[in-house]
């Protein structure tokens, strides 16, 4: 356990252009303003994740946490000498968005019409996740298996993550 643990606080060399880790910030702004344009036109934001429904306000405040988030998480990473863990704390955050594109994709699909996200979802939020993992992964500074792990964990944690924002976005909205 130790072991890990040493491994997981070494620095490594980052050799990734910053702007790589800018990347996922900015290609989840884009990917939201689409969301909040969505919800400003029909007025409110009702589906199976928020039990009750967000106005536009509400939807801002919830995307503005998720937003820190990725930020911070981006200039934690983004560090020249930069530990194992801030390059694997950002790889589950950037697979938990790359996995709810695939999400958006399915409710499009299965609603087989237009549905909140979806436009962005595939250009923006999977491809534009896979790159930045692809980068990771040449660069050397993530290797495959725990591009696979980061992803899967992402996943899991995605959804907790939304509902967190959505409850902020109630509370604070």
């Amino acid at each position: 356990m130790l072991q890990l643990w040493t491994y997981a606080i070494a620095q490594v060399e980052n050799t990734l252009a910053s702007g790589w880790f800018w990347l996922f910030p900015l290609l989840f702004v884009v990917h939201d303003a689409e969301e909040a344009a969505a919800v400003w036109i029909v007025g409110s934001l009702h589906n199976s994740i928020s039990y009750k429904p967000l106005d536009v306000l509400q939807t801002l405040v919830a995307i503005s946490l998720e937003l820190t988030i990725f930020a911070a998480v981006a200039a934690w990473a983004a560090e020249s000498d930069t530990s194992r863990l801030a390059i694997f704390v950002f790889a589950v955050f950037l697979g938990g968005y790359t996995a709810h594109g695939f999400f958006h994709l399915y409710m499009g699909w299965r609603a087989k019409r237009y549905t909140m996200g979806v436009a962005s979802a595939l250009p923006l939020v999977v491809f534009g996740g896979l790159l930045i993992y692809a980068k990771l992964i040449q660069t050397g500074m993530l290797d495959w298996s725990l591009a696979f792990v980061s992803f899967a964990i992402g996943a899991l944690l995605m959804l907790p993550l939304i509902r967190l924002a959505r409850w902020f976005g109630l509370t604070f909205g």
